[in-house]
């Protein structure tokens, strides 16, 4: 396991650490006030019409840190790294199908046209924020599905 990265690798870190700043601090706190929030209000209201949207942005927000942590594990230890296992190789596609699903699912969300101006920044914010990790998420969830196992 070393961490030699070449020049395209170097390109990829150095394009997803701006939205890997973001995304790595606010994905635990989301997660952890979520996951209290669908808590207490499993406890106070059992019924799944009131915890299902809780439930949907909770699972959202771990697939999202799961898909991160995938690409980070791709760009920084390649291809070679992930094709010497194959189940890091499943859970590395695992994580990285699924942080797209969460990315997809995040700009369904947002309101289409937009009304304001506050809500077209938003969206603005929203694609330059998802742009990087989706297009490289992308390039490598297509290099491990049909790329061979090199030895």
């Amino acid at each position: 396991m070393s961490l030699k990265l070449s020049k395209t690798r170097w390109v990829e870190a150095g394009i997803l650490a701006p939205s890997a700043f973001f995304f790595v601090q606010a994905l635990p706190f989301g997660i952890l006030y979520t996951g209290f929030v669908l808590g207490v209000g499993v406890y106070v209201r059992p019924e799944w019409q009131t915890t299902r949207p809780i439930l949907l942005l909770f699972l959202m927000m771990v697939a999202a840190a799961g898909g991160l942590a995938s690409l980070w594990l791709s760009v920084l230890f390649g291809p070679e790294w992930v094709h010497a296992r194959h189940r890091r190789r499943r859970g590395i596609l695992a994580g990285l199908a699924a942080g797209l699903a969460a990315a997809l699912y995040w700009v369904s969300l947002q309101d289409y046209p937009p009304q304001t101006a506050g809500q077209r920044n938003a969206l603005l914010i929203w694609v330059a924020l998802l742009i990087a990790p989706v297009a490289i998420s992308l390039k490598y969830l297509c290099l491990f599905c049909f790329a061979r196992r090199t030895k």
